[in-house]
């Protein structure tokens, strides 16, 4: 027979009862649930009836000598969340609860609501001990509630409290994102935002602050959904989940109206996404607009999460990026996106392909956006606030890889493209040659100028004459070469028999930007002599059609070599063993046989005359011997040689008056003119009696007649 340690509770004094109380082992080892057979012969229910009357009446103010005991008592019940045995034994037990703060016992109100049948199996999910309400006897005692809240907002606020005094953090974090579902969280929430505001005491407010029922900004698959208000940066609301997770603070997104009533209560400040849109950029560009006591936020590294950070920042930041200029300057220089060679770049080291989209070929596809920016117009135009570079903006190492690539292709289509694309780039950008680096732009234009990159123009110009030597024409194959083995085509007219000429049209403001061979007097003079020689073997049909080309070269030549010093000219004309080269409108003169007369002046039909369209180079002229007026000794040969009119005796005597000799000479030759025109040739004499006769002949009225008229 089982024998128990008892006391008579009804004789029992009340000082005493605390030390002398005796109830089973069994209630006093701690077991958060007992089962105990219902028919015991001492230990039922009505005995704890009397236990509980007695508890009721003396210690209604202190029940910590029976805490840890297994005292409270429930009949089993289709609502109870605790886990029983067979229904056999549940109908031949009673349930025994320990009386303590920290087995996570709660009871039902006599009459539950929905809610609170659907918070019951939440509760039990959480492993809390939700069951019928006590019988009356126990819910008397007015410490109870203490030990054993009802299921309303502060009873339910009381279970969780006191499981966060014994339970970590972390593990109530795990347990609420893994246990619960969307629908058991949200209900949570509800239940708990019903709580009026002059019940949150300080403990229920921290108490909710710790609870993890509010959706956590970062949506990643390794982040929890739910977390808790400590350690929170900014909680807003209208606007998208974040794709980086802000450790080691978080973010809360508020998406249904109990969150933003709870918060409200608690006191929180619901931001606008604009407030967490514009830390995450500053902080990106390490200018965060918050700092924190000890710690700063740190985006992550990790190349899967920045390539979806970038595209986010672009989808719902734009606006915010569009007008903030401190964001542009934040997000300009961090690698966020991605080139078409899948590899993080900052919008400072890409380039809008869709600028100067004639030069795309020449790109490496590490300069160009990955095809998903470019697909989105969007996208691009943001990428453009934020300093998206043009293909002018290119840095000196930049071009010369571009240069090397095009190099090993070898295409020739692409190496026009390339040539036209340096003139252009340092034609638009001027900083790449003064303001770059000392270094690199030293680098940069000794490249330019040992690689063959300059194309070669193979056709002769409009309007140069087919039979003059063409230098560009000789060799064919040399289609590039270095900037100073060629200049500008603006020189083809003078020197392009002799040396290279690019087919790039540069800018007269630009030209000293390539360093092209210099036009030295010596190139002018051999191009001069090469024109002289081609024109002496022009066939007649050649000068013929080819004379006025011949007469501008002529110009465009005397323009160029006016510019240098006499000296200088005479020397290179005595080296190229030219004596004839000024342009007397038929050939070639010596400067001493050609003058600057007018071509009705009484010397002109007697000696070579600079034609009038040249006479906008008559101090060029002068300056190296051509003459206005013929000396004596010329006019003399003119006499000698040929006759003269009496215009040209009257302008002799005129000029030379004092010449007395040449006055001789012309007098001679007006007297031995006049002699030769006195000499009368024999005539042949007439009969005075001779008649005429005038013969007149008709045909009239079909008559052979004639008529003949006699006059004296």
């Amino acid at each position: 027979m089982k024998v128990h340690d008892r006391t008579q509770l009804q004789s029992m004094p009340t000082k005493d009862f605390n030390e002398f109380v005796a109830l089973p082992r069994e209630w006093r080892r701690g077991d958060d649930i007992l089962y105990w057979p219902k028919n015991d012969d001492y230990y039922n229910i009505q005995w704890l009836e009397k236990l509980w009357k007695y508890l009721n009446d003396k210690l209604s103010n202190d029940l910590s000598s029976l805490e840890n005991t297994n005292i409270l008592y429930a009949l089993p019940s289709t609502n109870s969340t605790i886990p029983s045995s067979a229904s056999s034994q549940q109908a031949n037990t009673i349930t025994l609860y320990k009386l303590s703060k920290n087995i996570g016992l709660i009871q039902m109100l006599t009459s539950p609501s929905k809610d609170d049948l659907s918070l019951q199996k939440i509760l039990g999910k959480l492993n809390f001990h939700c069951i019928d309400a006590f019988p009356e006897i126990i819910r008397r005692h007015p410490l109870l509630h203490e030990y054993v809240p009802t299921l309303t907002c502060q009873g339910l606020l009381q279970i969780l409290r006191y499981r966060l005094r014994h339970t970590s953090q972390l593990k109530i974090l795990q347990e609420f994102n893994t246990l619960l579902n969307d629908s058991d969280i949200k209900l949570i929430r509800q239940y708990i935002s019903r709580i009026s505001s002059l019940e949150l005491d300080e403990s229920s407010i921290q108490c909710i602050k710790q609870l993890p029922i509010f959706d956590n900004s970062y949506s990643a698959p390794d982040s929890l959904k739910y977390i808790s208000l400590t350690n929170i940066l900014y909680i807003y609301e209208s606007g998208p989940k974040l794709p980086i997770d802000l450790q080691p603070k978080s973010c809360i997104i508020v998406t249904d109206t109990d969150s933003r009533i709870l918060l409200d209560k608690l006191g929180y400040v619901i931001y606008d996404f604009t407030h967490v849109a514009r830390y995450i950029i500053t902080t990106i560009g390490g200018n965060s607009v918050q700092k924190q006591e000890a710690t700063t936020s740190k985006i992550t590294t990790d190349y899967t999460k920045t390539v979806a950070l970038g595209k986010w920042l672009l989808s719902y930041c734009n606006s915010l990026i569009l007008n903030d200029v401190l964001c542009q300057e934040s997000l300009s220089s961090c690698k966020l996106f991605l080139n078409k060679k899948q590899e993080l770049c900052s919008c400072l080291q890409l380039i809008d392909p869709y600028f100067k989209e004639k030069y795309l070929p020449l790109f490496d596809a590490r300069l160009l956006p990955c095809q998903d920016l470019l697909d989105n117009d969007k996208y691009l135009s943001i990428l453009k606030h934020l300093k998206l570079r043009t293909c002018y903006n290119l840095k000196c190492d930049e071009l010369i890889d571009i240069c090397e690539q095009q190099k090993d292709q070898n295409r020739q289509q692409n190496r026009v493209l390339l040539a036209d694309f340096i003139l252009e780039i340092l034609i638009h950008n001027p900083k790449l040659l003064d303001d770059y680096s000392q270094l690199k732009r030293i680098v940069f234009k000794q490249y330019l100028n040992i690689t063959q990159w300059v194309p070669v123009q193979i056709e002769r110009p409009q309007h140069y004459p087919q039979t003059l030597t063409w230098q560009g024409s000789i060799d064919p194959r040399r289609l590039y070469v270095t900037p100073r083995d060629c200049t500008d085509k603006s020189y083809s007219y003078v020197i392009g028999s002799v040396c290279l000429i690019t087919s790039l049209d540069i800018p007269l403001e630009h030209r000293g930007k390539i360093d092209l061979k210099e036009i030295k007097i010596d190139l002018l003079i051999k191009h001069l002599k090469t024109v002289i020689h081609c024109f002496m073997k022009c066939t007649p049909t050649e000068y013929k059609n080819e004379y006025s080309e011949y007469s501008n070269i002529c110009k465009k030549l005397y323009d160029s070599i006016s510019h240098f010093d006499t000296m200088e000219i005479s020397k290179e004309m005595k080296m190229n063993d030219i004596t004839e080269w000024i342009w007397n409108g038929q050939t070639f003169s010596a400067p001493s046989q050609v003058y600057l007369i007018e071509k009705t002046h009484p010397l002109a039909p007697y000696v070579s005359i600079v034609p009038y369209d040249f006479y906008s180079f008559s101090n060029f002229f002068e300056r190296i011997g051509v003459r206005y007026k013929a000396d004596s000794s010329k006019i003399e040969d003119i006499l000698r040689a040929q006759q003269g009119d009496d215009h040209f005796y009257k302008w002799i005597r005129d000029t030379y008056s004092n010449d007395h000799r040449l006055l001789q000479l012309v007098n001679d030759a007006e007297i031995k003119q006049q002699q030769t025109s006195n000499i009368k040739t024999t005539k042949i004499p007439t009969s005075k009696d001779e008649q005429t006769r005038i013969t007149f002949s008709s045909t009239l009225d079909n008559s052979d007649d004639k008529y003949y008229l006699y006059l004296p």
